[in-house]
């Protein structure tokens, strides 16, 4: 992978306040990705961040750092309503577990719960001695982001199109007013809960056509975020410093 530098126009995913996921490939979290939102856009190969569920030392406020920006990547589209139905024993996965996604391979591809809840599949980690047995709710596919569409590791042959970074806003751009840009945020705040009331209504495994739905919505969420980028990066370098990386 080659480093993003300062000379290079950042993709719009990488704007700040925009959501992302981060790789995490230290001892004891190999493996994982961990969702966070982007701070400040990439600088020297750097990205400043905000964990949403990682916390500082105190246990109390969430864990900023700089982080490469190659370990970083927008977050993954829906899991097709068809997914598990395609799956073999051996094929990539990620289960949520710990705040994070893990790499995970299935072991058993699904049998009824005895307490009547749904099928539970097993899975192992391929890089700890960990075996879980839990619903398809804790479970997608092992995404690859290709910067046009995502890519599944299995089944073979599955790419989505919908929900893949926009880069309408890649390029330079006019900072917006406070008004422009409390109006942008409002159309965040409104599209995030449409999403969220949608995925309660149809739980883990929407149907294809609304799965399609909310991989729209996320993705014209993170245009709204992308275009009011310019706003917020200038405000949170004026409290982080002129280049806020320390």
């Amino acid at each position: 992978k080659t480093p993003m530098t300062g000379s290079v126009a950042a993709p719009a995913w990488l704007a700040a306040g925009c959501e992302i996921e981060v790789l995490a490939d230290e001892d004891g979290l190999r493996g994982s990705r961990y969702a966070a939102r982007v701070l400040l856009p990439p600088k020297q190969g750097k990205v400043r961040l905000q964990y949403a569920t990682i916390l500082c030392a105190d246990g109390q406020s969430a864990l900023r750092e700089a982080v490469d920006a190659t370990w970083l990547r927008p977050p993954p589209p829906p899991t097709p309503p068809d997914f598990f139905a395609s799956l073999h024993t051996g094929d990539p996965l990620e289960l949520w577990h710990g705040d994070g996604w893990w790499e995970v391979n299935l072991t058993d591809a699904g049998r009824e719960a005895s307490d009547g809840a749904g099928k539970l599949y097993a899975v192992r980690s391929p890089h700890y001695a960990s075996e879980y047995r839990v619903s398809a709710q804790r479970l997608r596919p092992r995404w690859t982001f290709c910067g046009s569409h995502w890519k599944a590791e299995a089944p073979a042959g599955l790419v989505v199109y919908e929900g893949a970074a926009p880069d309408a806003f890649a390029g330079p751009r006019e900072t917006p007013t406070a008004a422009q840009a409390d109006a942008l945020r409002e159309t965040v705040s409104v599209l995030d809960e449409s999403g969220e009331s949608i995925r309660k209504a149809f739980g883990g495994a929407p149907p294809g056509s609304v799965a399609a739905l909310l991989a729209a919505i996320a993705a014209a969420r993170n245009v709204a975020q992308a275009a009011s980028a310019a706003h917020e990066a200038a405000a949170t370098k004026a409290k982080l410093g002129e280049d806020g990386y320390g």
